[in-house]
Protein backbone atom coordinates (compact mmCIF):
# COMPACT_ATOMS: atom_id res chain seq x y z
CA UNK A 1 0.00 0.00 0.00
CA UNK A 2 1.18 3.71 -1.01
CA UNK A 3 2.10 6.53 1.37
CA UNK A 4 -0.99 8.10 0.75
CA UNK A 5 -3.24 5.20 0.98
CA UNK A 6 -1.77 4.34 4.41
CA UNK A 7 -1.99 7.92 5.74
CA UNK A 8 -5.70 8.12 4.73
CA UNK A 9 -6.43 4.88 6.40
CA UNK A 10 -4.65 5.45 9.47
CA UNK A 11 -6.21 8.61 9.63
CA UNK A 12 -9.58 7.06 9.24
CA UNK A 13 -8.88 4.49 12.41
CA UNK A 14 -7.68 8.00 14.45
CA UNK A 15 -10.69 9.26 14.02
CA UNK A 16 -12.88 6.47 15.28
CA UNK A 17 -10.68 6.72 17.91
CA UNK A 18 -13.14 8.59 20.77
CA UNK A 19 -9.89 9.66 22.75
CA UNK A 20 -8.94 11.53 19.11
CA UNK A 21 -7.57 15.14 19.54
CA UNK A 22 -9.31 16.34 16.27
CA UNK A 23 -12.47 17.05 19.04
CA UNK A 24 -10.17 19.40 20.86
CA UNK A 25 -10.63 21.98 18.38
CA UNK A 26 -13.32 24.52 17.30
CA UNK A 27 -13.27 22.99 13.77
CA UNK A 28 -11.11 21.27 11.25
CA UNK A 29 -10.50 21.10 7.68
CA UNK A 30 -8.86 18.40 5.51
CA UNK A 31 -7.91 18.57 2.33
CA UNK A 32 -5.93 16.65 -0.84
CA UNK A 33 -4.01 19.03 -2.62
CA UNK A 34 -3.97 18.20 -6.67
CA UNK A 35 -0.58 19.82 -7.73
CA UNK A 36 -2.19 20.28 -11.31
CA UNK A 37 -4.71 22.47 -9.81
CA UNK A 38 -4.07 23.91 -6.68
CA UNK A 39 -1.59 26.74 -6.56
CA UNK A 40 -0.29 25.68 -2.96
CA UNK A 41 3.22 25.45 -2.50
CA UNK A 42 6.41 25.86 -0.54
CA UNK A 43 9.52 27.34 -2.30
CA UNK A 44 12.39 25.93 -1.79
CA UNK A 45 15.84 25.70 -3.62
CA UNK A 46 16.80 23.05 -5.61
CA UNK A 47 20.82 22.73 -5.87
CA UNK A 48 20.16 20.02 -8.70
CA UNK A 49 18.04 22.38 -11.07
CA UNK A 50 19.81 25.61 -9.60
CA UNK A 51 16.91 27.25 -9.29
CA UNK A 52 14.09 27.98 -7.29
CA UNK A 53 11.28 25.05 -6.89
CA UNK A 54 7.45 23.84 -5.33
CA UNK A 55 7.47 21.53 -3.10
CA UNK A 56 3.36 20.81 -3.20
CA UNK A 57 2.55 18.74 -0.19
CA UNK A 58 -0.28 15.73 -0.66
CA UNK A 59 -2.41 17.08 2.41
CA UNK A 60 -3.88 20.11 4.30
CA UNK A 61 -5.14 20.59 7.27
CA UNK A 62 -7.01 23.45 9.03
CA UNK A 63 -7.33 24.04 12.82
CA UNK A 64 -9.30 26.34 14.88
CA UNK A 65 -9.31 27.42 18.45
CA UNK A 66 -10.33 30.80 19.75
CA UNK A 67 -8.47 32.74 17.72
CA UNK A 68 -5.64 31.33 16.80
CA UNK A 69 -5.55 28.60 13.20
CA UNK A 70 -3.17 26.04 12.61
CA UNK A 71 -2.09 25.17 9.00
CA UNK A 72 -0.35 22.12 8.52
CA UNK A 73 0.78 20.26 5.64
CA UNK A 74 1.41 16.51 5.73
CA UNK A 75 3.16 14.66 2.69
CA UNK A 76 3.42 10.94 2.96
CA UNK A 77 6.72 10.05 1.02
CA UNK A 78 9.45 7.92 1.48
CA UNK A 79 12.81 9.02 2.38
CA UNK A 80 14.98 8.18 -0.87
CA UNK A 81 13.17 9.79 -3.70
CA UNK A 82 11.71 13.28 -2.07
CA UNK A 83 14.71 15.65 -1.85
CA UNK A 84 12.93 16.16 1.84
CA UNK A 85 15.93 18.17 3.22
CA UNK A 86 16.31 20.63 0.79
CA UNK A 87 12.27 20.73 1.22
CA UNK A 88 12.34 21.04 4.94
CA UNK A 89 14.93 23.78 4.56
CA UNK A 90 12.71 25.97 2.57
CA UNK A 91 9.85 25.74 4.61
CA UNK A 92 12.00 26.64 7.96
CA UNK A 93 13.37 29.80 5.98
CA UNK A 94 9.46 31.28 5.45
CA UNK A 95 7.79 29.55 8.48
CA UNK A 96 10.27 29.17 11.50
CA UNK A 97 11.56 31.81 13.81
CA UNK A 98 14.12 29.39 14.97
CA UNK A 99 14.62 25.65 15.15
CA UNK A 100 12.19 25.56 18.24
CA UNK A 101 9.41 28.27 17.46
CA UNK A 102 6.83 28.66 13.99
CA UNK A 103 6.61 32.06 13.21
CA UNK A 104 3.17 33.84 14.06
CA UNK A 105 1.70 35.36 10.85
CA UNK A 106 -1.29 38.02 12.76
CA UNK A 107 -3.85 39.23 11.16
CA UNK A 108 -7.01 41.54 12.68
CA UNK A 109 -6.72 39.68 15.91
CA UNK A 110 -6.11 36.32 14.38
CA UNK A 111 -3.01 34.34 14.66
CA UNK A 112 -1.68 31.91 12.11
CA UNK A 113 1.08 29.17 12.28
CA UNK A 114 2.34 26.78 9.40
CA UNK A 115 3.51 23.49 9.78
CA UNK A 116 4.89 20.54 8.03
CA UNK A 117 4.83 17.08 8.90
CA UNK A 118 6.52 14.24 6.43
CA UNK A 119 5.14 10.62 6.39
CA UNK A 120 6.91 7.57 5.97
CA UNK A 121 7.27 3.98 7.10
CA UNK A 122 11.14 4.62 7.75
CA UNK A 123 11.34 7.10 10.46
CA UNK A 124 14.28 5.70 11.78
CA UNK A 125 16.72 6.27 8.84
CA UNK A 126 15.81 10.26 8.60
CA UNK A 127 18.71 12.61 10.39
CA UNK A 128 18.35 13.55 13.70
CA UNK A 129 18.18 17.38 12.16
CA UNK A 130 15.29 16.05 10.18
CA UNK A 131 13.58 13.89 12.33
CA UNK A 132 10.89 16.83 14.09
CA UNK A 133 9.42 16.94 10.60
CA UNK A 134 8.86 13.28 10.07
CA UNK A 135 6.57 10.69 11.61
CA UNK A 136 5.83 7.27 10.56
CA UNK A 137 2.73 5.36 9.50
CA UNK A 138 1.91 3.52 12.66
CA UNK A 139 1.86 7.48 15.06
CA UNK A 140 -0.94 9.76 13.32
CA UNK A 141 -1.45 11.49 16.58
CA UNK A 142 2.48 13.31 15.93
CA UNK A 143 -0.14 15.17 13.98
CA UNK A 144 -1.14 16.97 17.12
CA UNK A 145 2.31 17.26 19.01
CA UNK A 146 3.70 19.56 16.19
CA UNK A 147 0.44 22.14 16.82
Amino acid sequence: MGGTSKFIENLMKYLDDANNKFKDYDYWYFSKLDENLDEVYIPYYNPDMNRIAKFKPDFIFWFKKGNNYNVLFVDPKGIKHSDYEHKVDGYQEIFKDSASSNRVFEFEGLKTKVHLLLYTDDYKRIPQKYRPYWFDFNHIEKIFEVL
